[in-house]
Parts: C-alpha cells; structure tokens; sequence
C-alpha cells in the first residue's frame, strides 16, 4: 500500500471529521462484483481522489480552486470540495472521462468501510478453456483494450486475467459490472485503490 507524507495524522483526522459530517448525503447507489458476490458501495459526493499529481500543477485544483487535500498518500490527495451549484458542475466536467481523478467510495452502505477510489482499469478472470487468442478476440469484439494479459500457471491448466483499460472513477466501475453482468467471463471487478490506514 501507499506510504503516507509528513501530516498524514492530521489529514486522517480531517478526513473523519469530513466523512463524517456527509453521513447524511452519502449516495449508495453503487456496487461492484467481487468475484459472484455483489457488493454495495457508498460513495462521498463532496471528495475527490486525484493519482499521480504533479508537484506544481493538480487537475482537481485547477478546476476547483476551493477544494482542500484531507488525505495526502505517496501516489493520492484525496480532496473536500464544498458542494456548491458550481463546484457540482466542475466536479460533474473533471470526472467525465478523467485518467487521474476519481469519486471516493466505501465498500458496504454506510461510510465506515475503508476509503476507495478508481485510478482506472477493469480486471477480468475468464474461462479455463480460454487461450489468449480467444481474450484478444473477445477484447476487440467488445471494443475493449487490454492494457496488461497475466496468465497465472495452475496445476493442470493455466488462469487467464487481463486489465482492461479504462478512465479513472466511474467508468472503471461501470465497465467492470458491464462485463461481469454479460456472463462471458468468469468475473469482472474494478481496480481499487483502498487506504489501509489505521488497519
């Protein structure tokens, strides 16, 4: 997992002061697979995760100049944005086909499960009888790009996975669910990126 920066401790805290007061006007309409099983998700309208900022630029900043980091890690600032009319429009344009910037969800409905984000990717576990001919096949008939293909040795046949790329945020998820739910696969599940911290 992500090593945290100097002031993590006082992020953290304000990040829980922060999740807390949105308890109402969490949204828990959202879920994923984890393997057969379908999980609920909450998602926190007024965070945001940006991956990978840069040192002297933030996509999420840029668009939202009175949002203010409440988590710092190695390779995420999760930001609180004050829901206003026109902070919703920017937060509506910023996450719309993004490759850095995501909603911030929790597993389950309610927001004490662990803090999630989507930085992008699909993965899928298909068939045992499947080769990688018949994944290349199956990607492009669907109008997906495979962005890694692993292929794990068992004890008599090999497991095929493969990460589909996606943007960040939403459309991770709504890939993942869309390729589960076909019942081509054997599952789908989002790439996650969880905080672990304080486990």
């Amino acid at each position: 997992m992500n090593m945290f920066s100097s002031g993590v401790i006082t992020s953290l805290a304000l990040l829980v002061a922060f999740t807390c007061s949105l308890q109402t006007r969490a949204d828990t309409m959202y879920y994923y697979y984890d393997g057969d099983q379908k999980i609920p998700l909450t998602r926190e309208p007024g965070l945001l995760a940006e991956f990978d900022p840069k040192d002297d630029y933030s996509d999420v900043v840029s668009a939202l100049p009175d949002a203010k980091p409440v988590l710092v890690t190695q390779h995420v600032i999760i930001y609180a944005v004050p829901q206003t009319a026109q902070n919703l429009k920017s937060m509506t344009r910023l996450l719309d086909r993004s490759f850095n910037v995501s909603p911030v969800y929790h597993d389950g409905d309610s927001l004490s499960g662990p803090v999630l984000a989507l930085p992008g990717g699909a993965i899928v576990d298909f068939k045992d009888e499947w080769d990688s001919s018949q994944v290349r096949q199956w990607a492009a008939a669907n109008g997906y790009e495979i962005q890694e293909l692993v292929d794990l040795p068992g004890a008599q046949q090999h497991d095929l996975y493969a990460v589909i790329k996606t943007f960040a945020g939403q459309d991770s998820l709504e890939t993942s669910n869309r390729i589960h739910e076909s019942g081509a696969v054997v599952s789908a599940s989002p790439n996650w990126w969880e905080n672990n911290t304080g486990k």
